[in-house]
């Protein structure tokens, strides 16, 4: 989810707290003036202060109901995650804007509750009552997703709700001490301002040390150790040590040193002109709009018939679309190889001879063809991926999901042996999101493969072709040493 898409159901529900907080104080207005002053003659005033901080109160939880269960669909019932900074080690892991941005928007969701407490009250303006009062709204929040399915019961959420309304606290106290004019309170100041000023430091050196190591990070990376005293590890895989060789796209390596390959990257700006170049070999000249999000972007050509494509910046993979398969007469038909070959060379679309070809047979996708190449060394580069083409009756293909990159050769790297990537295996330091009650897992075989890593480089990790529970399932350990 973009910035824009948040700060639109932000918005959304401000508009609809806003309707709901004037018919409150017009009903309170008509309750105190005209129920209490008139008709039964009361003579205590109302606080104007209190009253505005409760009504903005009242407003911003009616907000956070509706980010937290109104904006979102029923997926998950009974689902939880104790593993406490979890949600961290899948941001560092994954380091997109989407999954960091969920975590600062956890934390930032309760500021506003911890500046509006103390304000409201003056035992909020304690510590740990506020805590108090932050632990007791984000437990009702996680406990209802827990029961009804709108989200998971996450402890990183708790934390971060608590965390975010210690910093509306860091924020609004400074403000109190100032205005009651206490002694210290500069020094107090800076020690309320500490939670914001923390994480503040830390969101920088993340940053730092991200764009300071050499590679980028795997989402297969482990986000917490499984526990792994009940569950019953078999393997009878001859793992390779230190010294031994391996085979790696088809190519022999010692075991100390594998080449490591870097993707094209592109931004917003290339992914465009790439998409014009695409479009003008079939001789159209595009108004293009740009969808843009954090890692990749879609582009569209309006008119008739419209053309879109999915652009991801890490490789330049792209999915394209001509939308005259909507067509009257349209439909999907057979072809050959070669035929399709013709097509997508009007593409400048040049399949390499070692691909493989095949029809996709599932009886419903008729006429959807793909080549697929694994891991082809030409000398400084590597080819992987899968393309595949729907072809149509007008002698057209108008559907192109291609994931075929080229990587060129970066350096050589040291990594792990296949011994110390099982062990790591064995300490429950591997992604394993289902099933949740793991009883057996059945290593059957070892091999090294490459994966597209958050910096654009092709990195090497260990596939272990497993049988958890009786399932076949590919777990995956990165191979190069952190």
């Amino acid at each position: 989810m973009r910035m824009k898409d948040i700060l639109s159901i932000i918005q959304d529900n401000f508009y609809f707290a806003f309707m709901l907080i004037v018919i409150l104080a017009v009903f309170l207005g008509l309750g105190y003036f005209v129920v209490y002053k008139k008709l039964l003659k009361g003579s205590k005033s109302l606080s104007k202060r209190k009253v505005i901080i409760w009504l903005c109160l009242i407003g911003y939880i009616i907000m956070v109901i509706g980010v937290t269960f109104i904006n979102r669909g029923s997926r998950i019932y009974g689902d939880t995650n104790l593993h406490l900074f979890s949600s961290y080690r899948e941001a560092w892991n994954s380091f997109n804007s989407v999954t960091w941005r969920f975590i600062y928007l956890n934390i930032f969701m309760l500021v506003p509750l911890g500046i509006l407490l103390p304000l409201l009250n003056k035992r909020f303006q304690k510590l740990s009552w506020l805590v108090g009062a932050a632990v007791l709204m984000t437990l009702m929040i996680e406990t209802t997703q827990l029961v009804t399915g709108y989200g998971i019961f996450d402890l990183d959420d708790i934390f971060n709700n608590v965390l975010g309304a210690i910093i509306g606290y860091g924020i609004v106290m400074p403000i109190l001490t100032i205005l009651e004019n206490k002694k210290g309170k500069f020094k107090r100041s800076v020690i309320y301002l500490t939670p914001l000023i923390l994480v503040v430091v830390s969101t920088l050196a993340i940053i730092a040390l991200y764009h300071a190591q050499e590679f980028g990070n795997l989402s297969i990376a482990h986000n917490y150790k499984i526990n792994m005293k009940n569950i019953d590890l078999i393997s009878n895989v001859d793992l390779e040590v230190d010294g031994k060789e391996v085979f790696l796209a088809n190519e022999k390596y010692s075991i100390k040193k594998v080449p490591i390959y870097r993707a094209p990257i592109y931004d917003v700006t290339s992914g465009e002109a790439f998409f014009a170049d695409f479009l003008k070999h079939k001789n159209i000249d595009p108004e293009i709009e740009v969808d843009p999000y954090s890692d990749m972007a879609i582009y569209w050509s309006r008119g008739e018939p419209s053309y879109s494509m999915w652009f991801d910046y890490h490789g330049g993979s792209y999915q394209y679309s001509d939308f005259s398969f909507f067509d009257v007469g349209i439909e999907r038909a057979q072809t050959d190889e070669a035929n399709l070959r013709k097509i997508l060379a009007d593409f400048a679309i040049a399949i390499p001879d070692e691909a493989i070809f095949s029809v996709a047979d599932d009886g419903i996708t008729e006429g959807t063809y793909e080549w697929l190449i694994e891991n082809k060394v030409d000398g400084e580069s590597i080819t992987n991926g899968k393309l595949t083409v729907d072809y149509y009756n007008d002698d057209s293909v108008k559907q192109i999901d291609n994931q075929i990159i080229t990587y060129q050769k970066v350096n050589d790297v040291s990594i792990k042996s296949q011994e110390e990537a099982y062990q790591e295996l064995a300490d429950g330091k591997f992604n394993l999101n289902w099933p949740k009650d793991v009883r057996t897992i059945k290593i059957e075989d070892v091999t090294l493969a490459y994966m597209l890593d958050t910096k654009g480089f092709y990195q090497p990790i260990y596939n272990f072709s497993s049988k958890v529970n009786g399932a076949d399932t590919m777990i995956s350990i990165p191979a190069i040493p952190r």
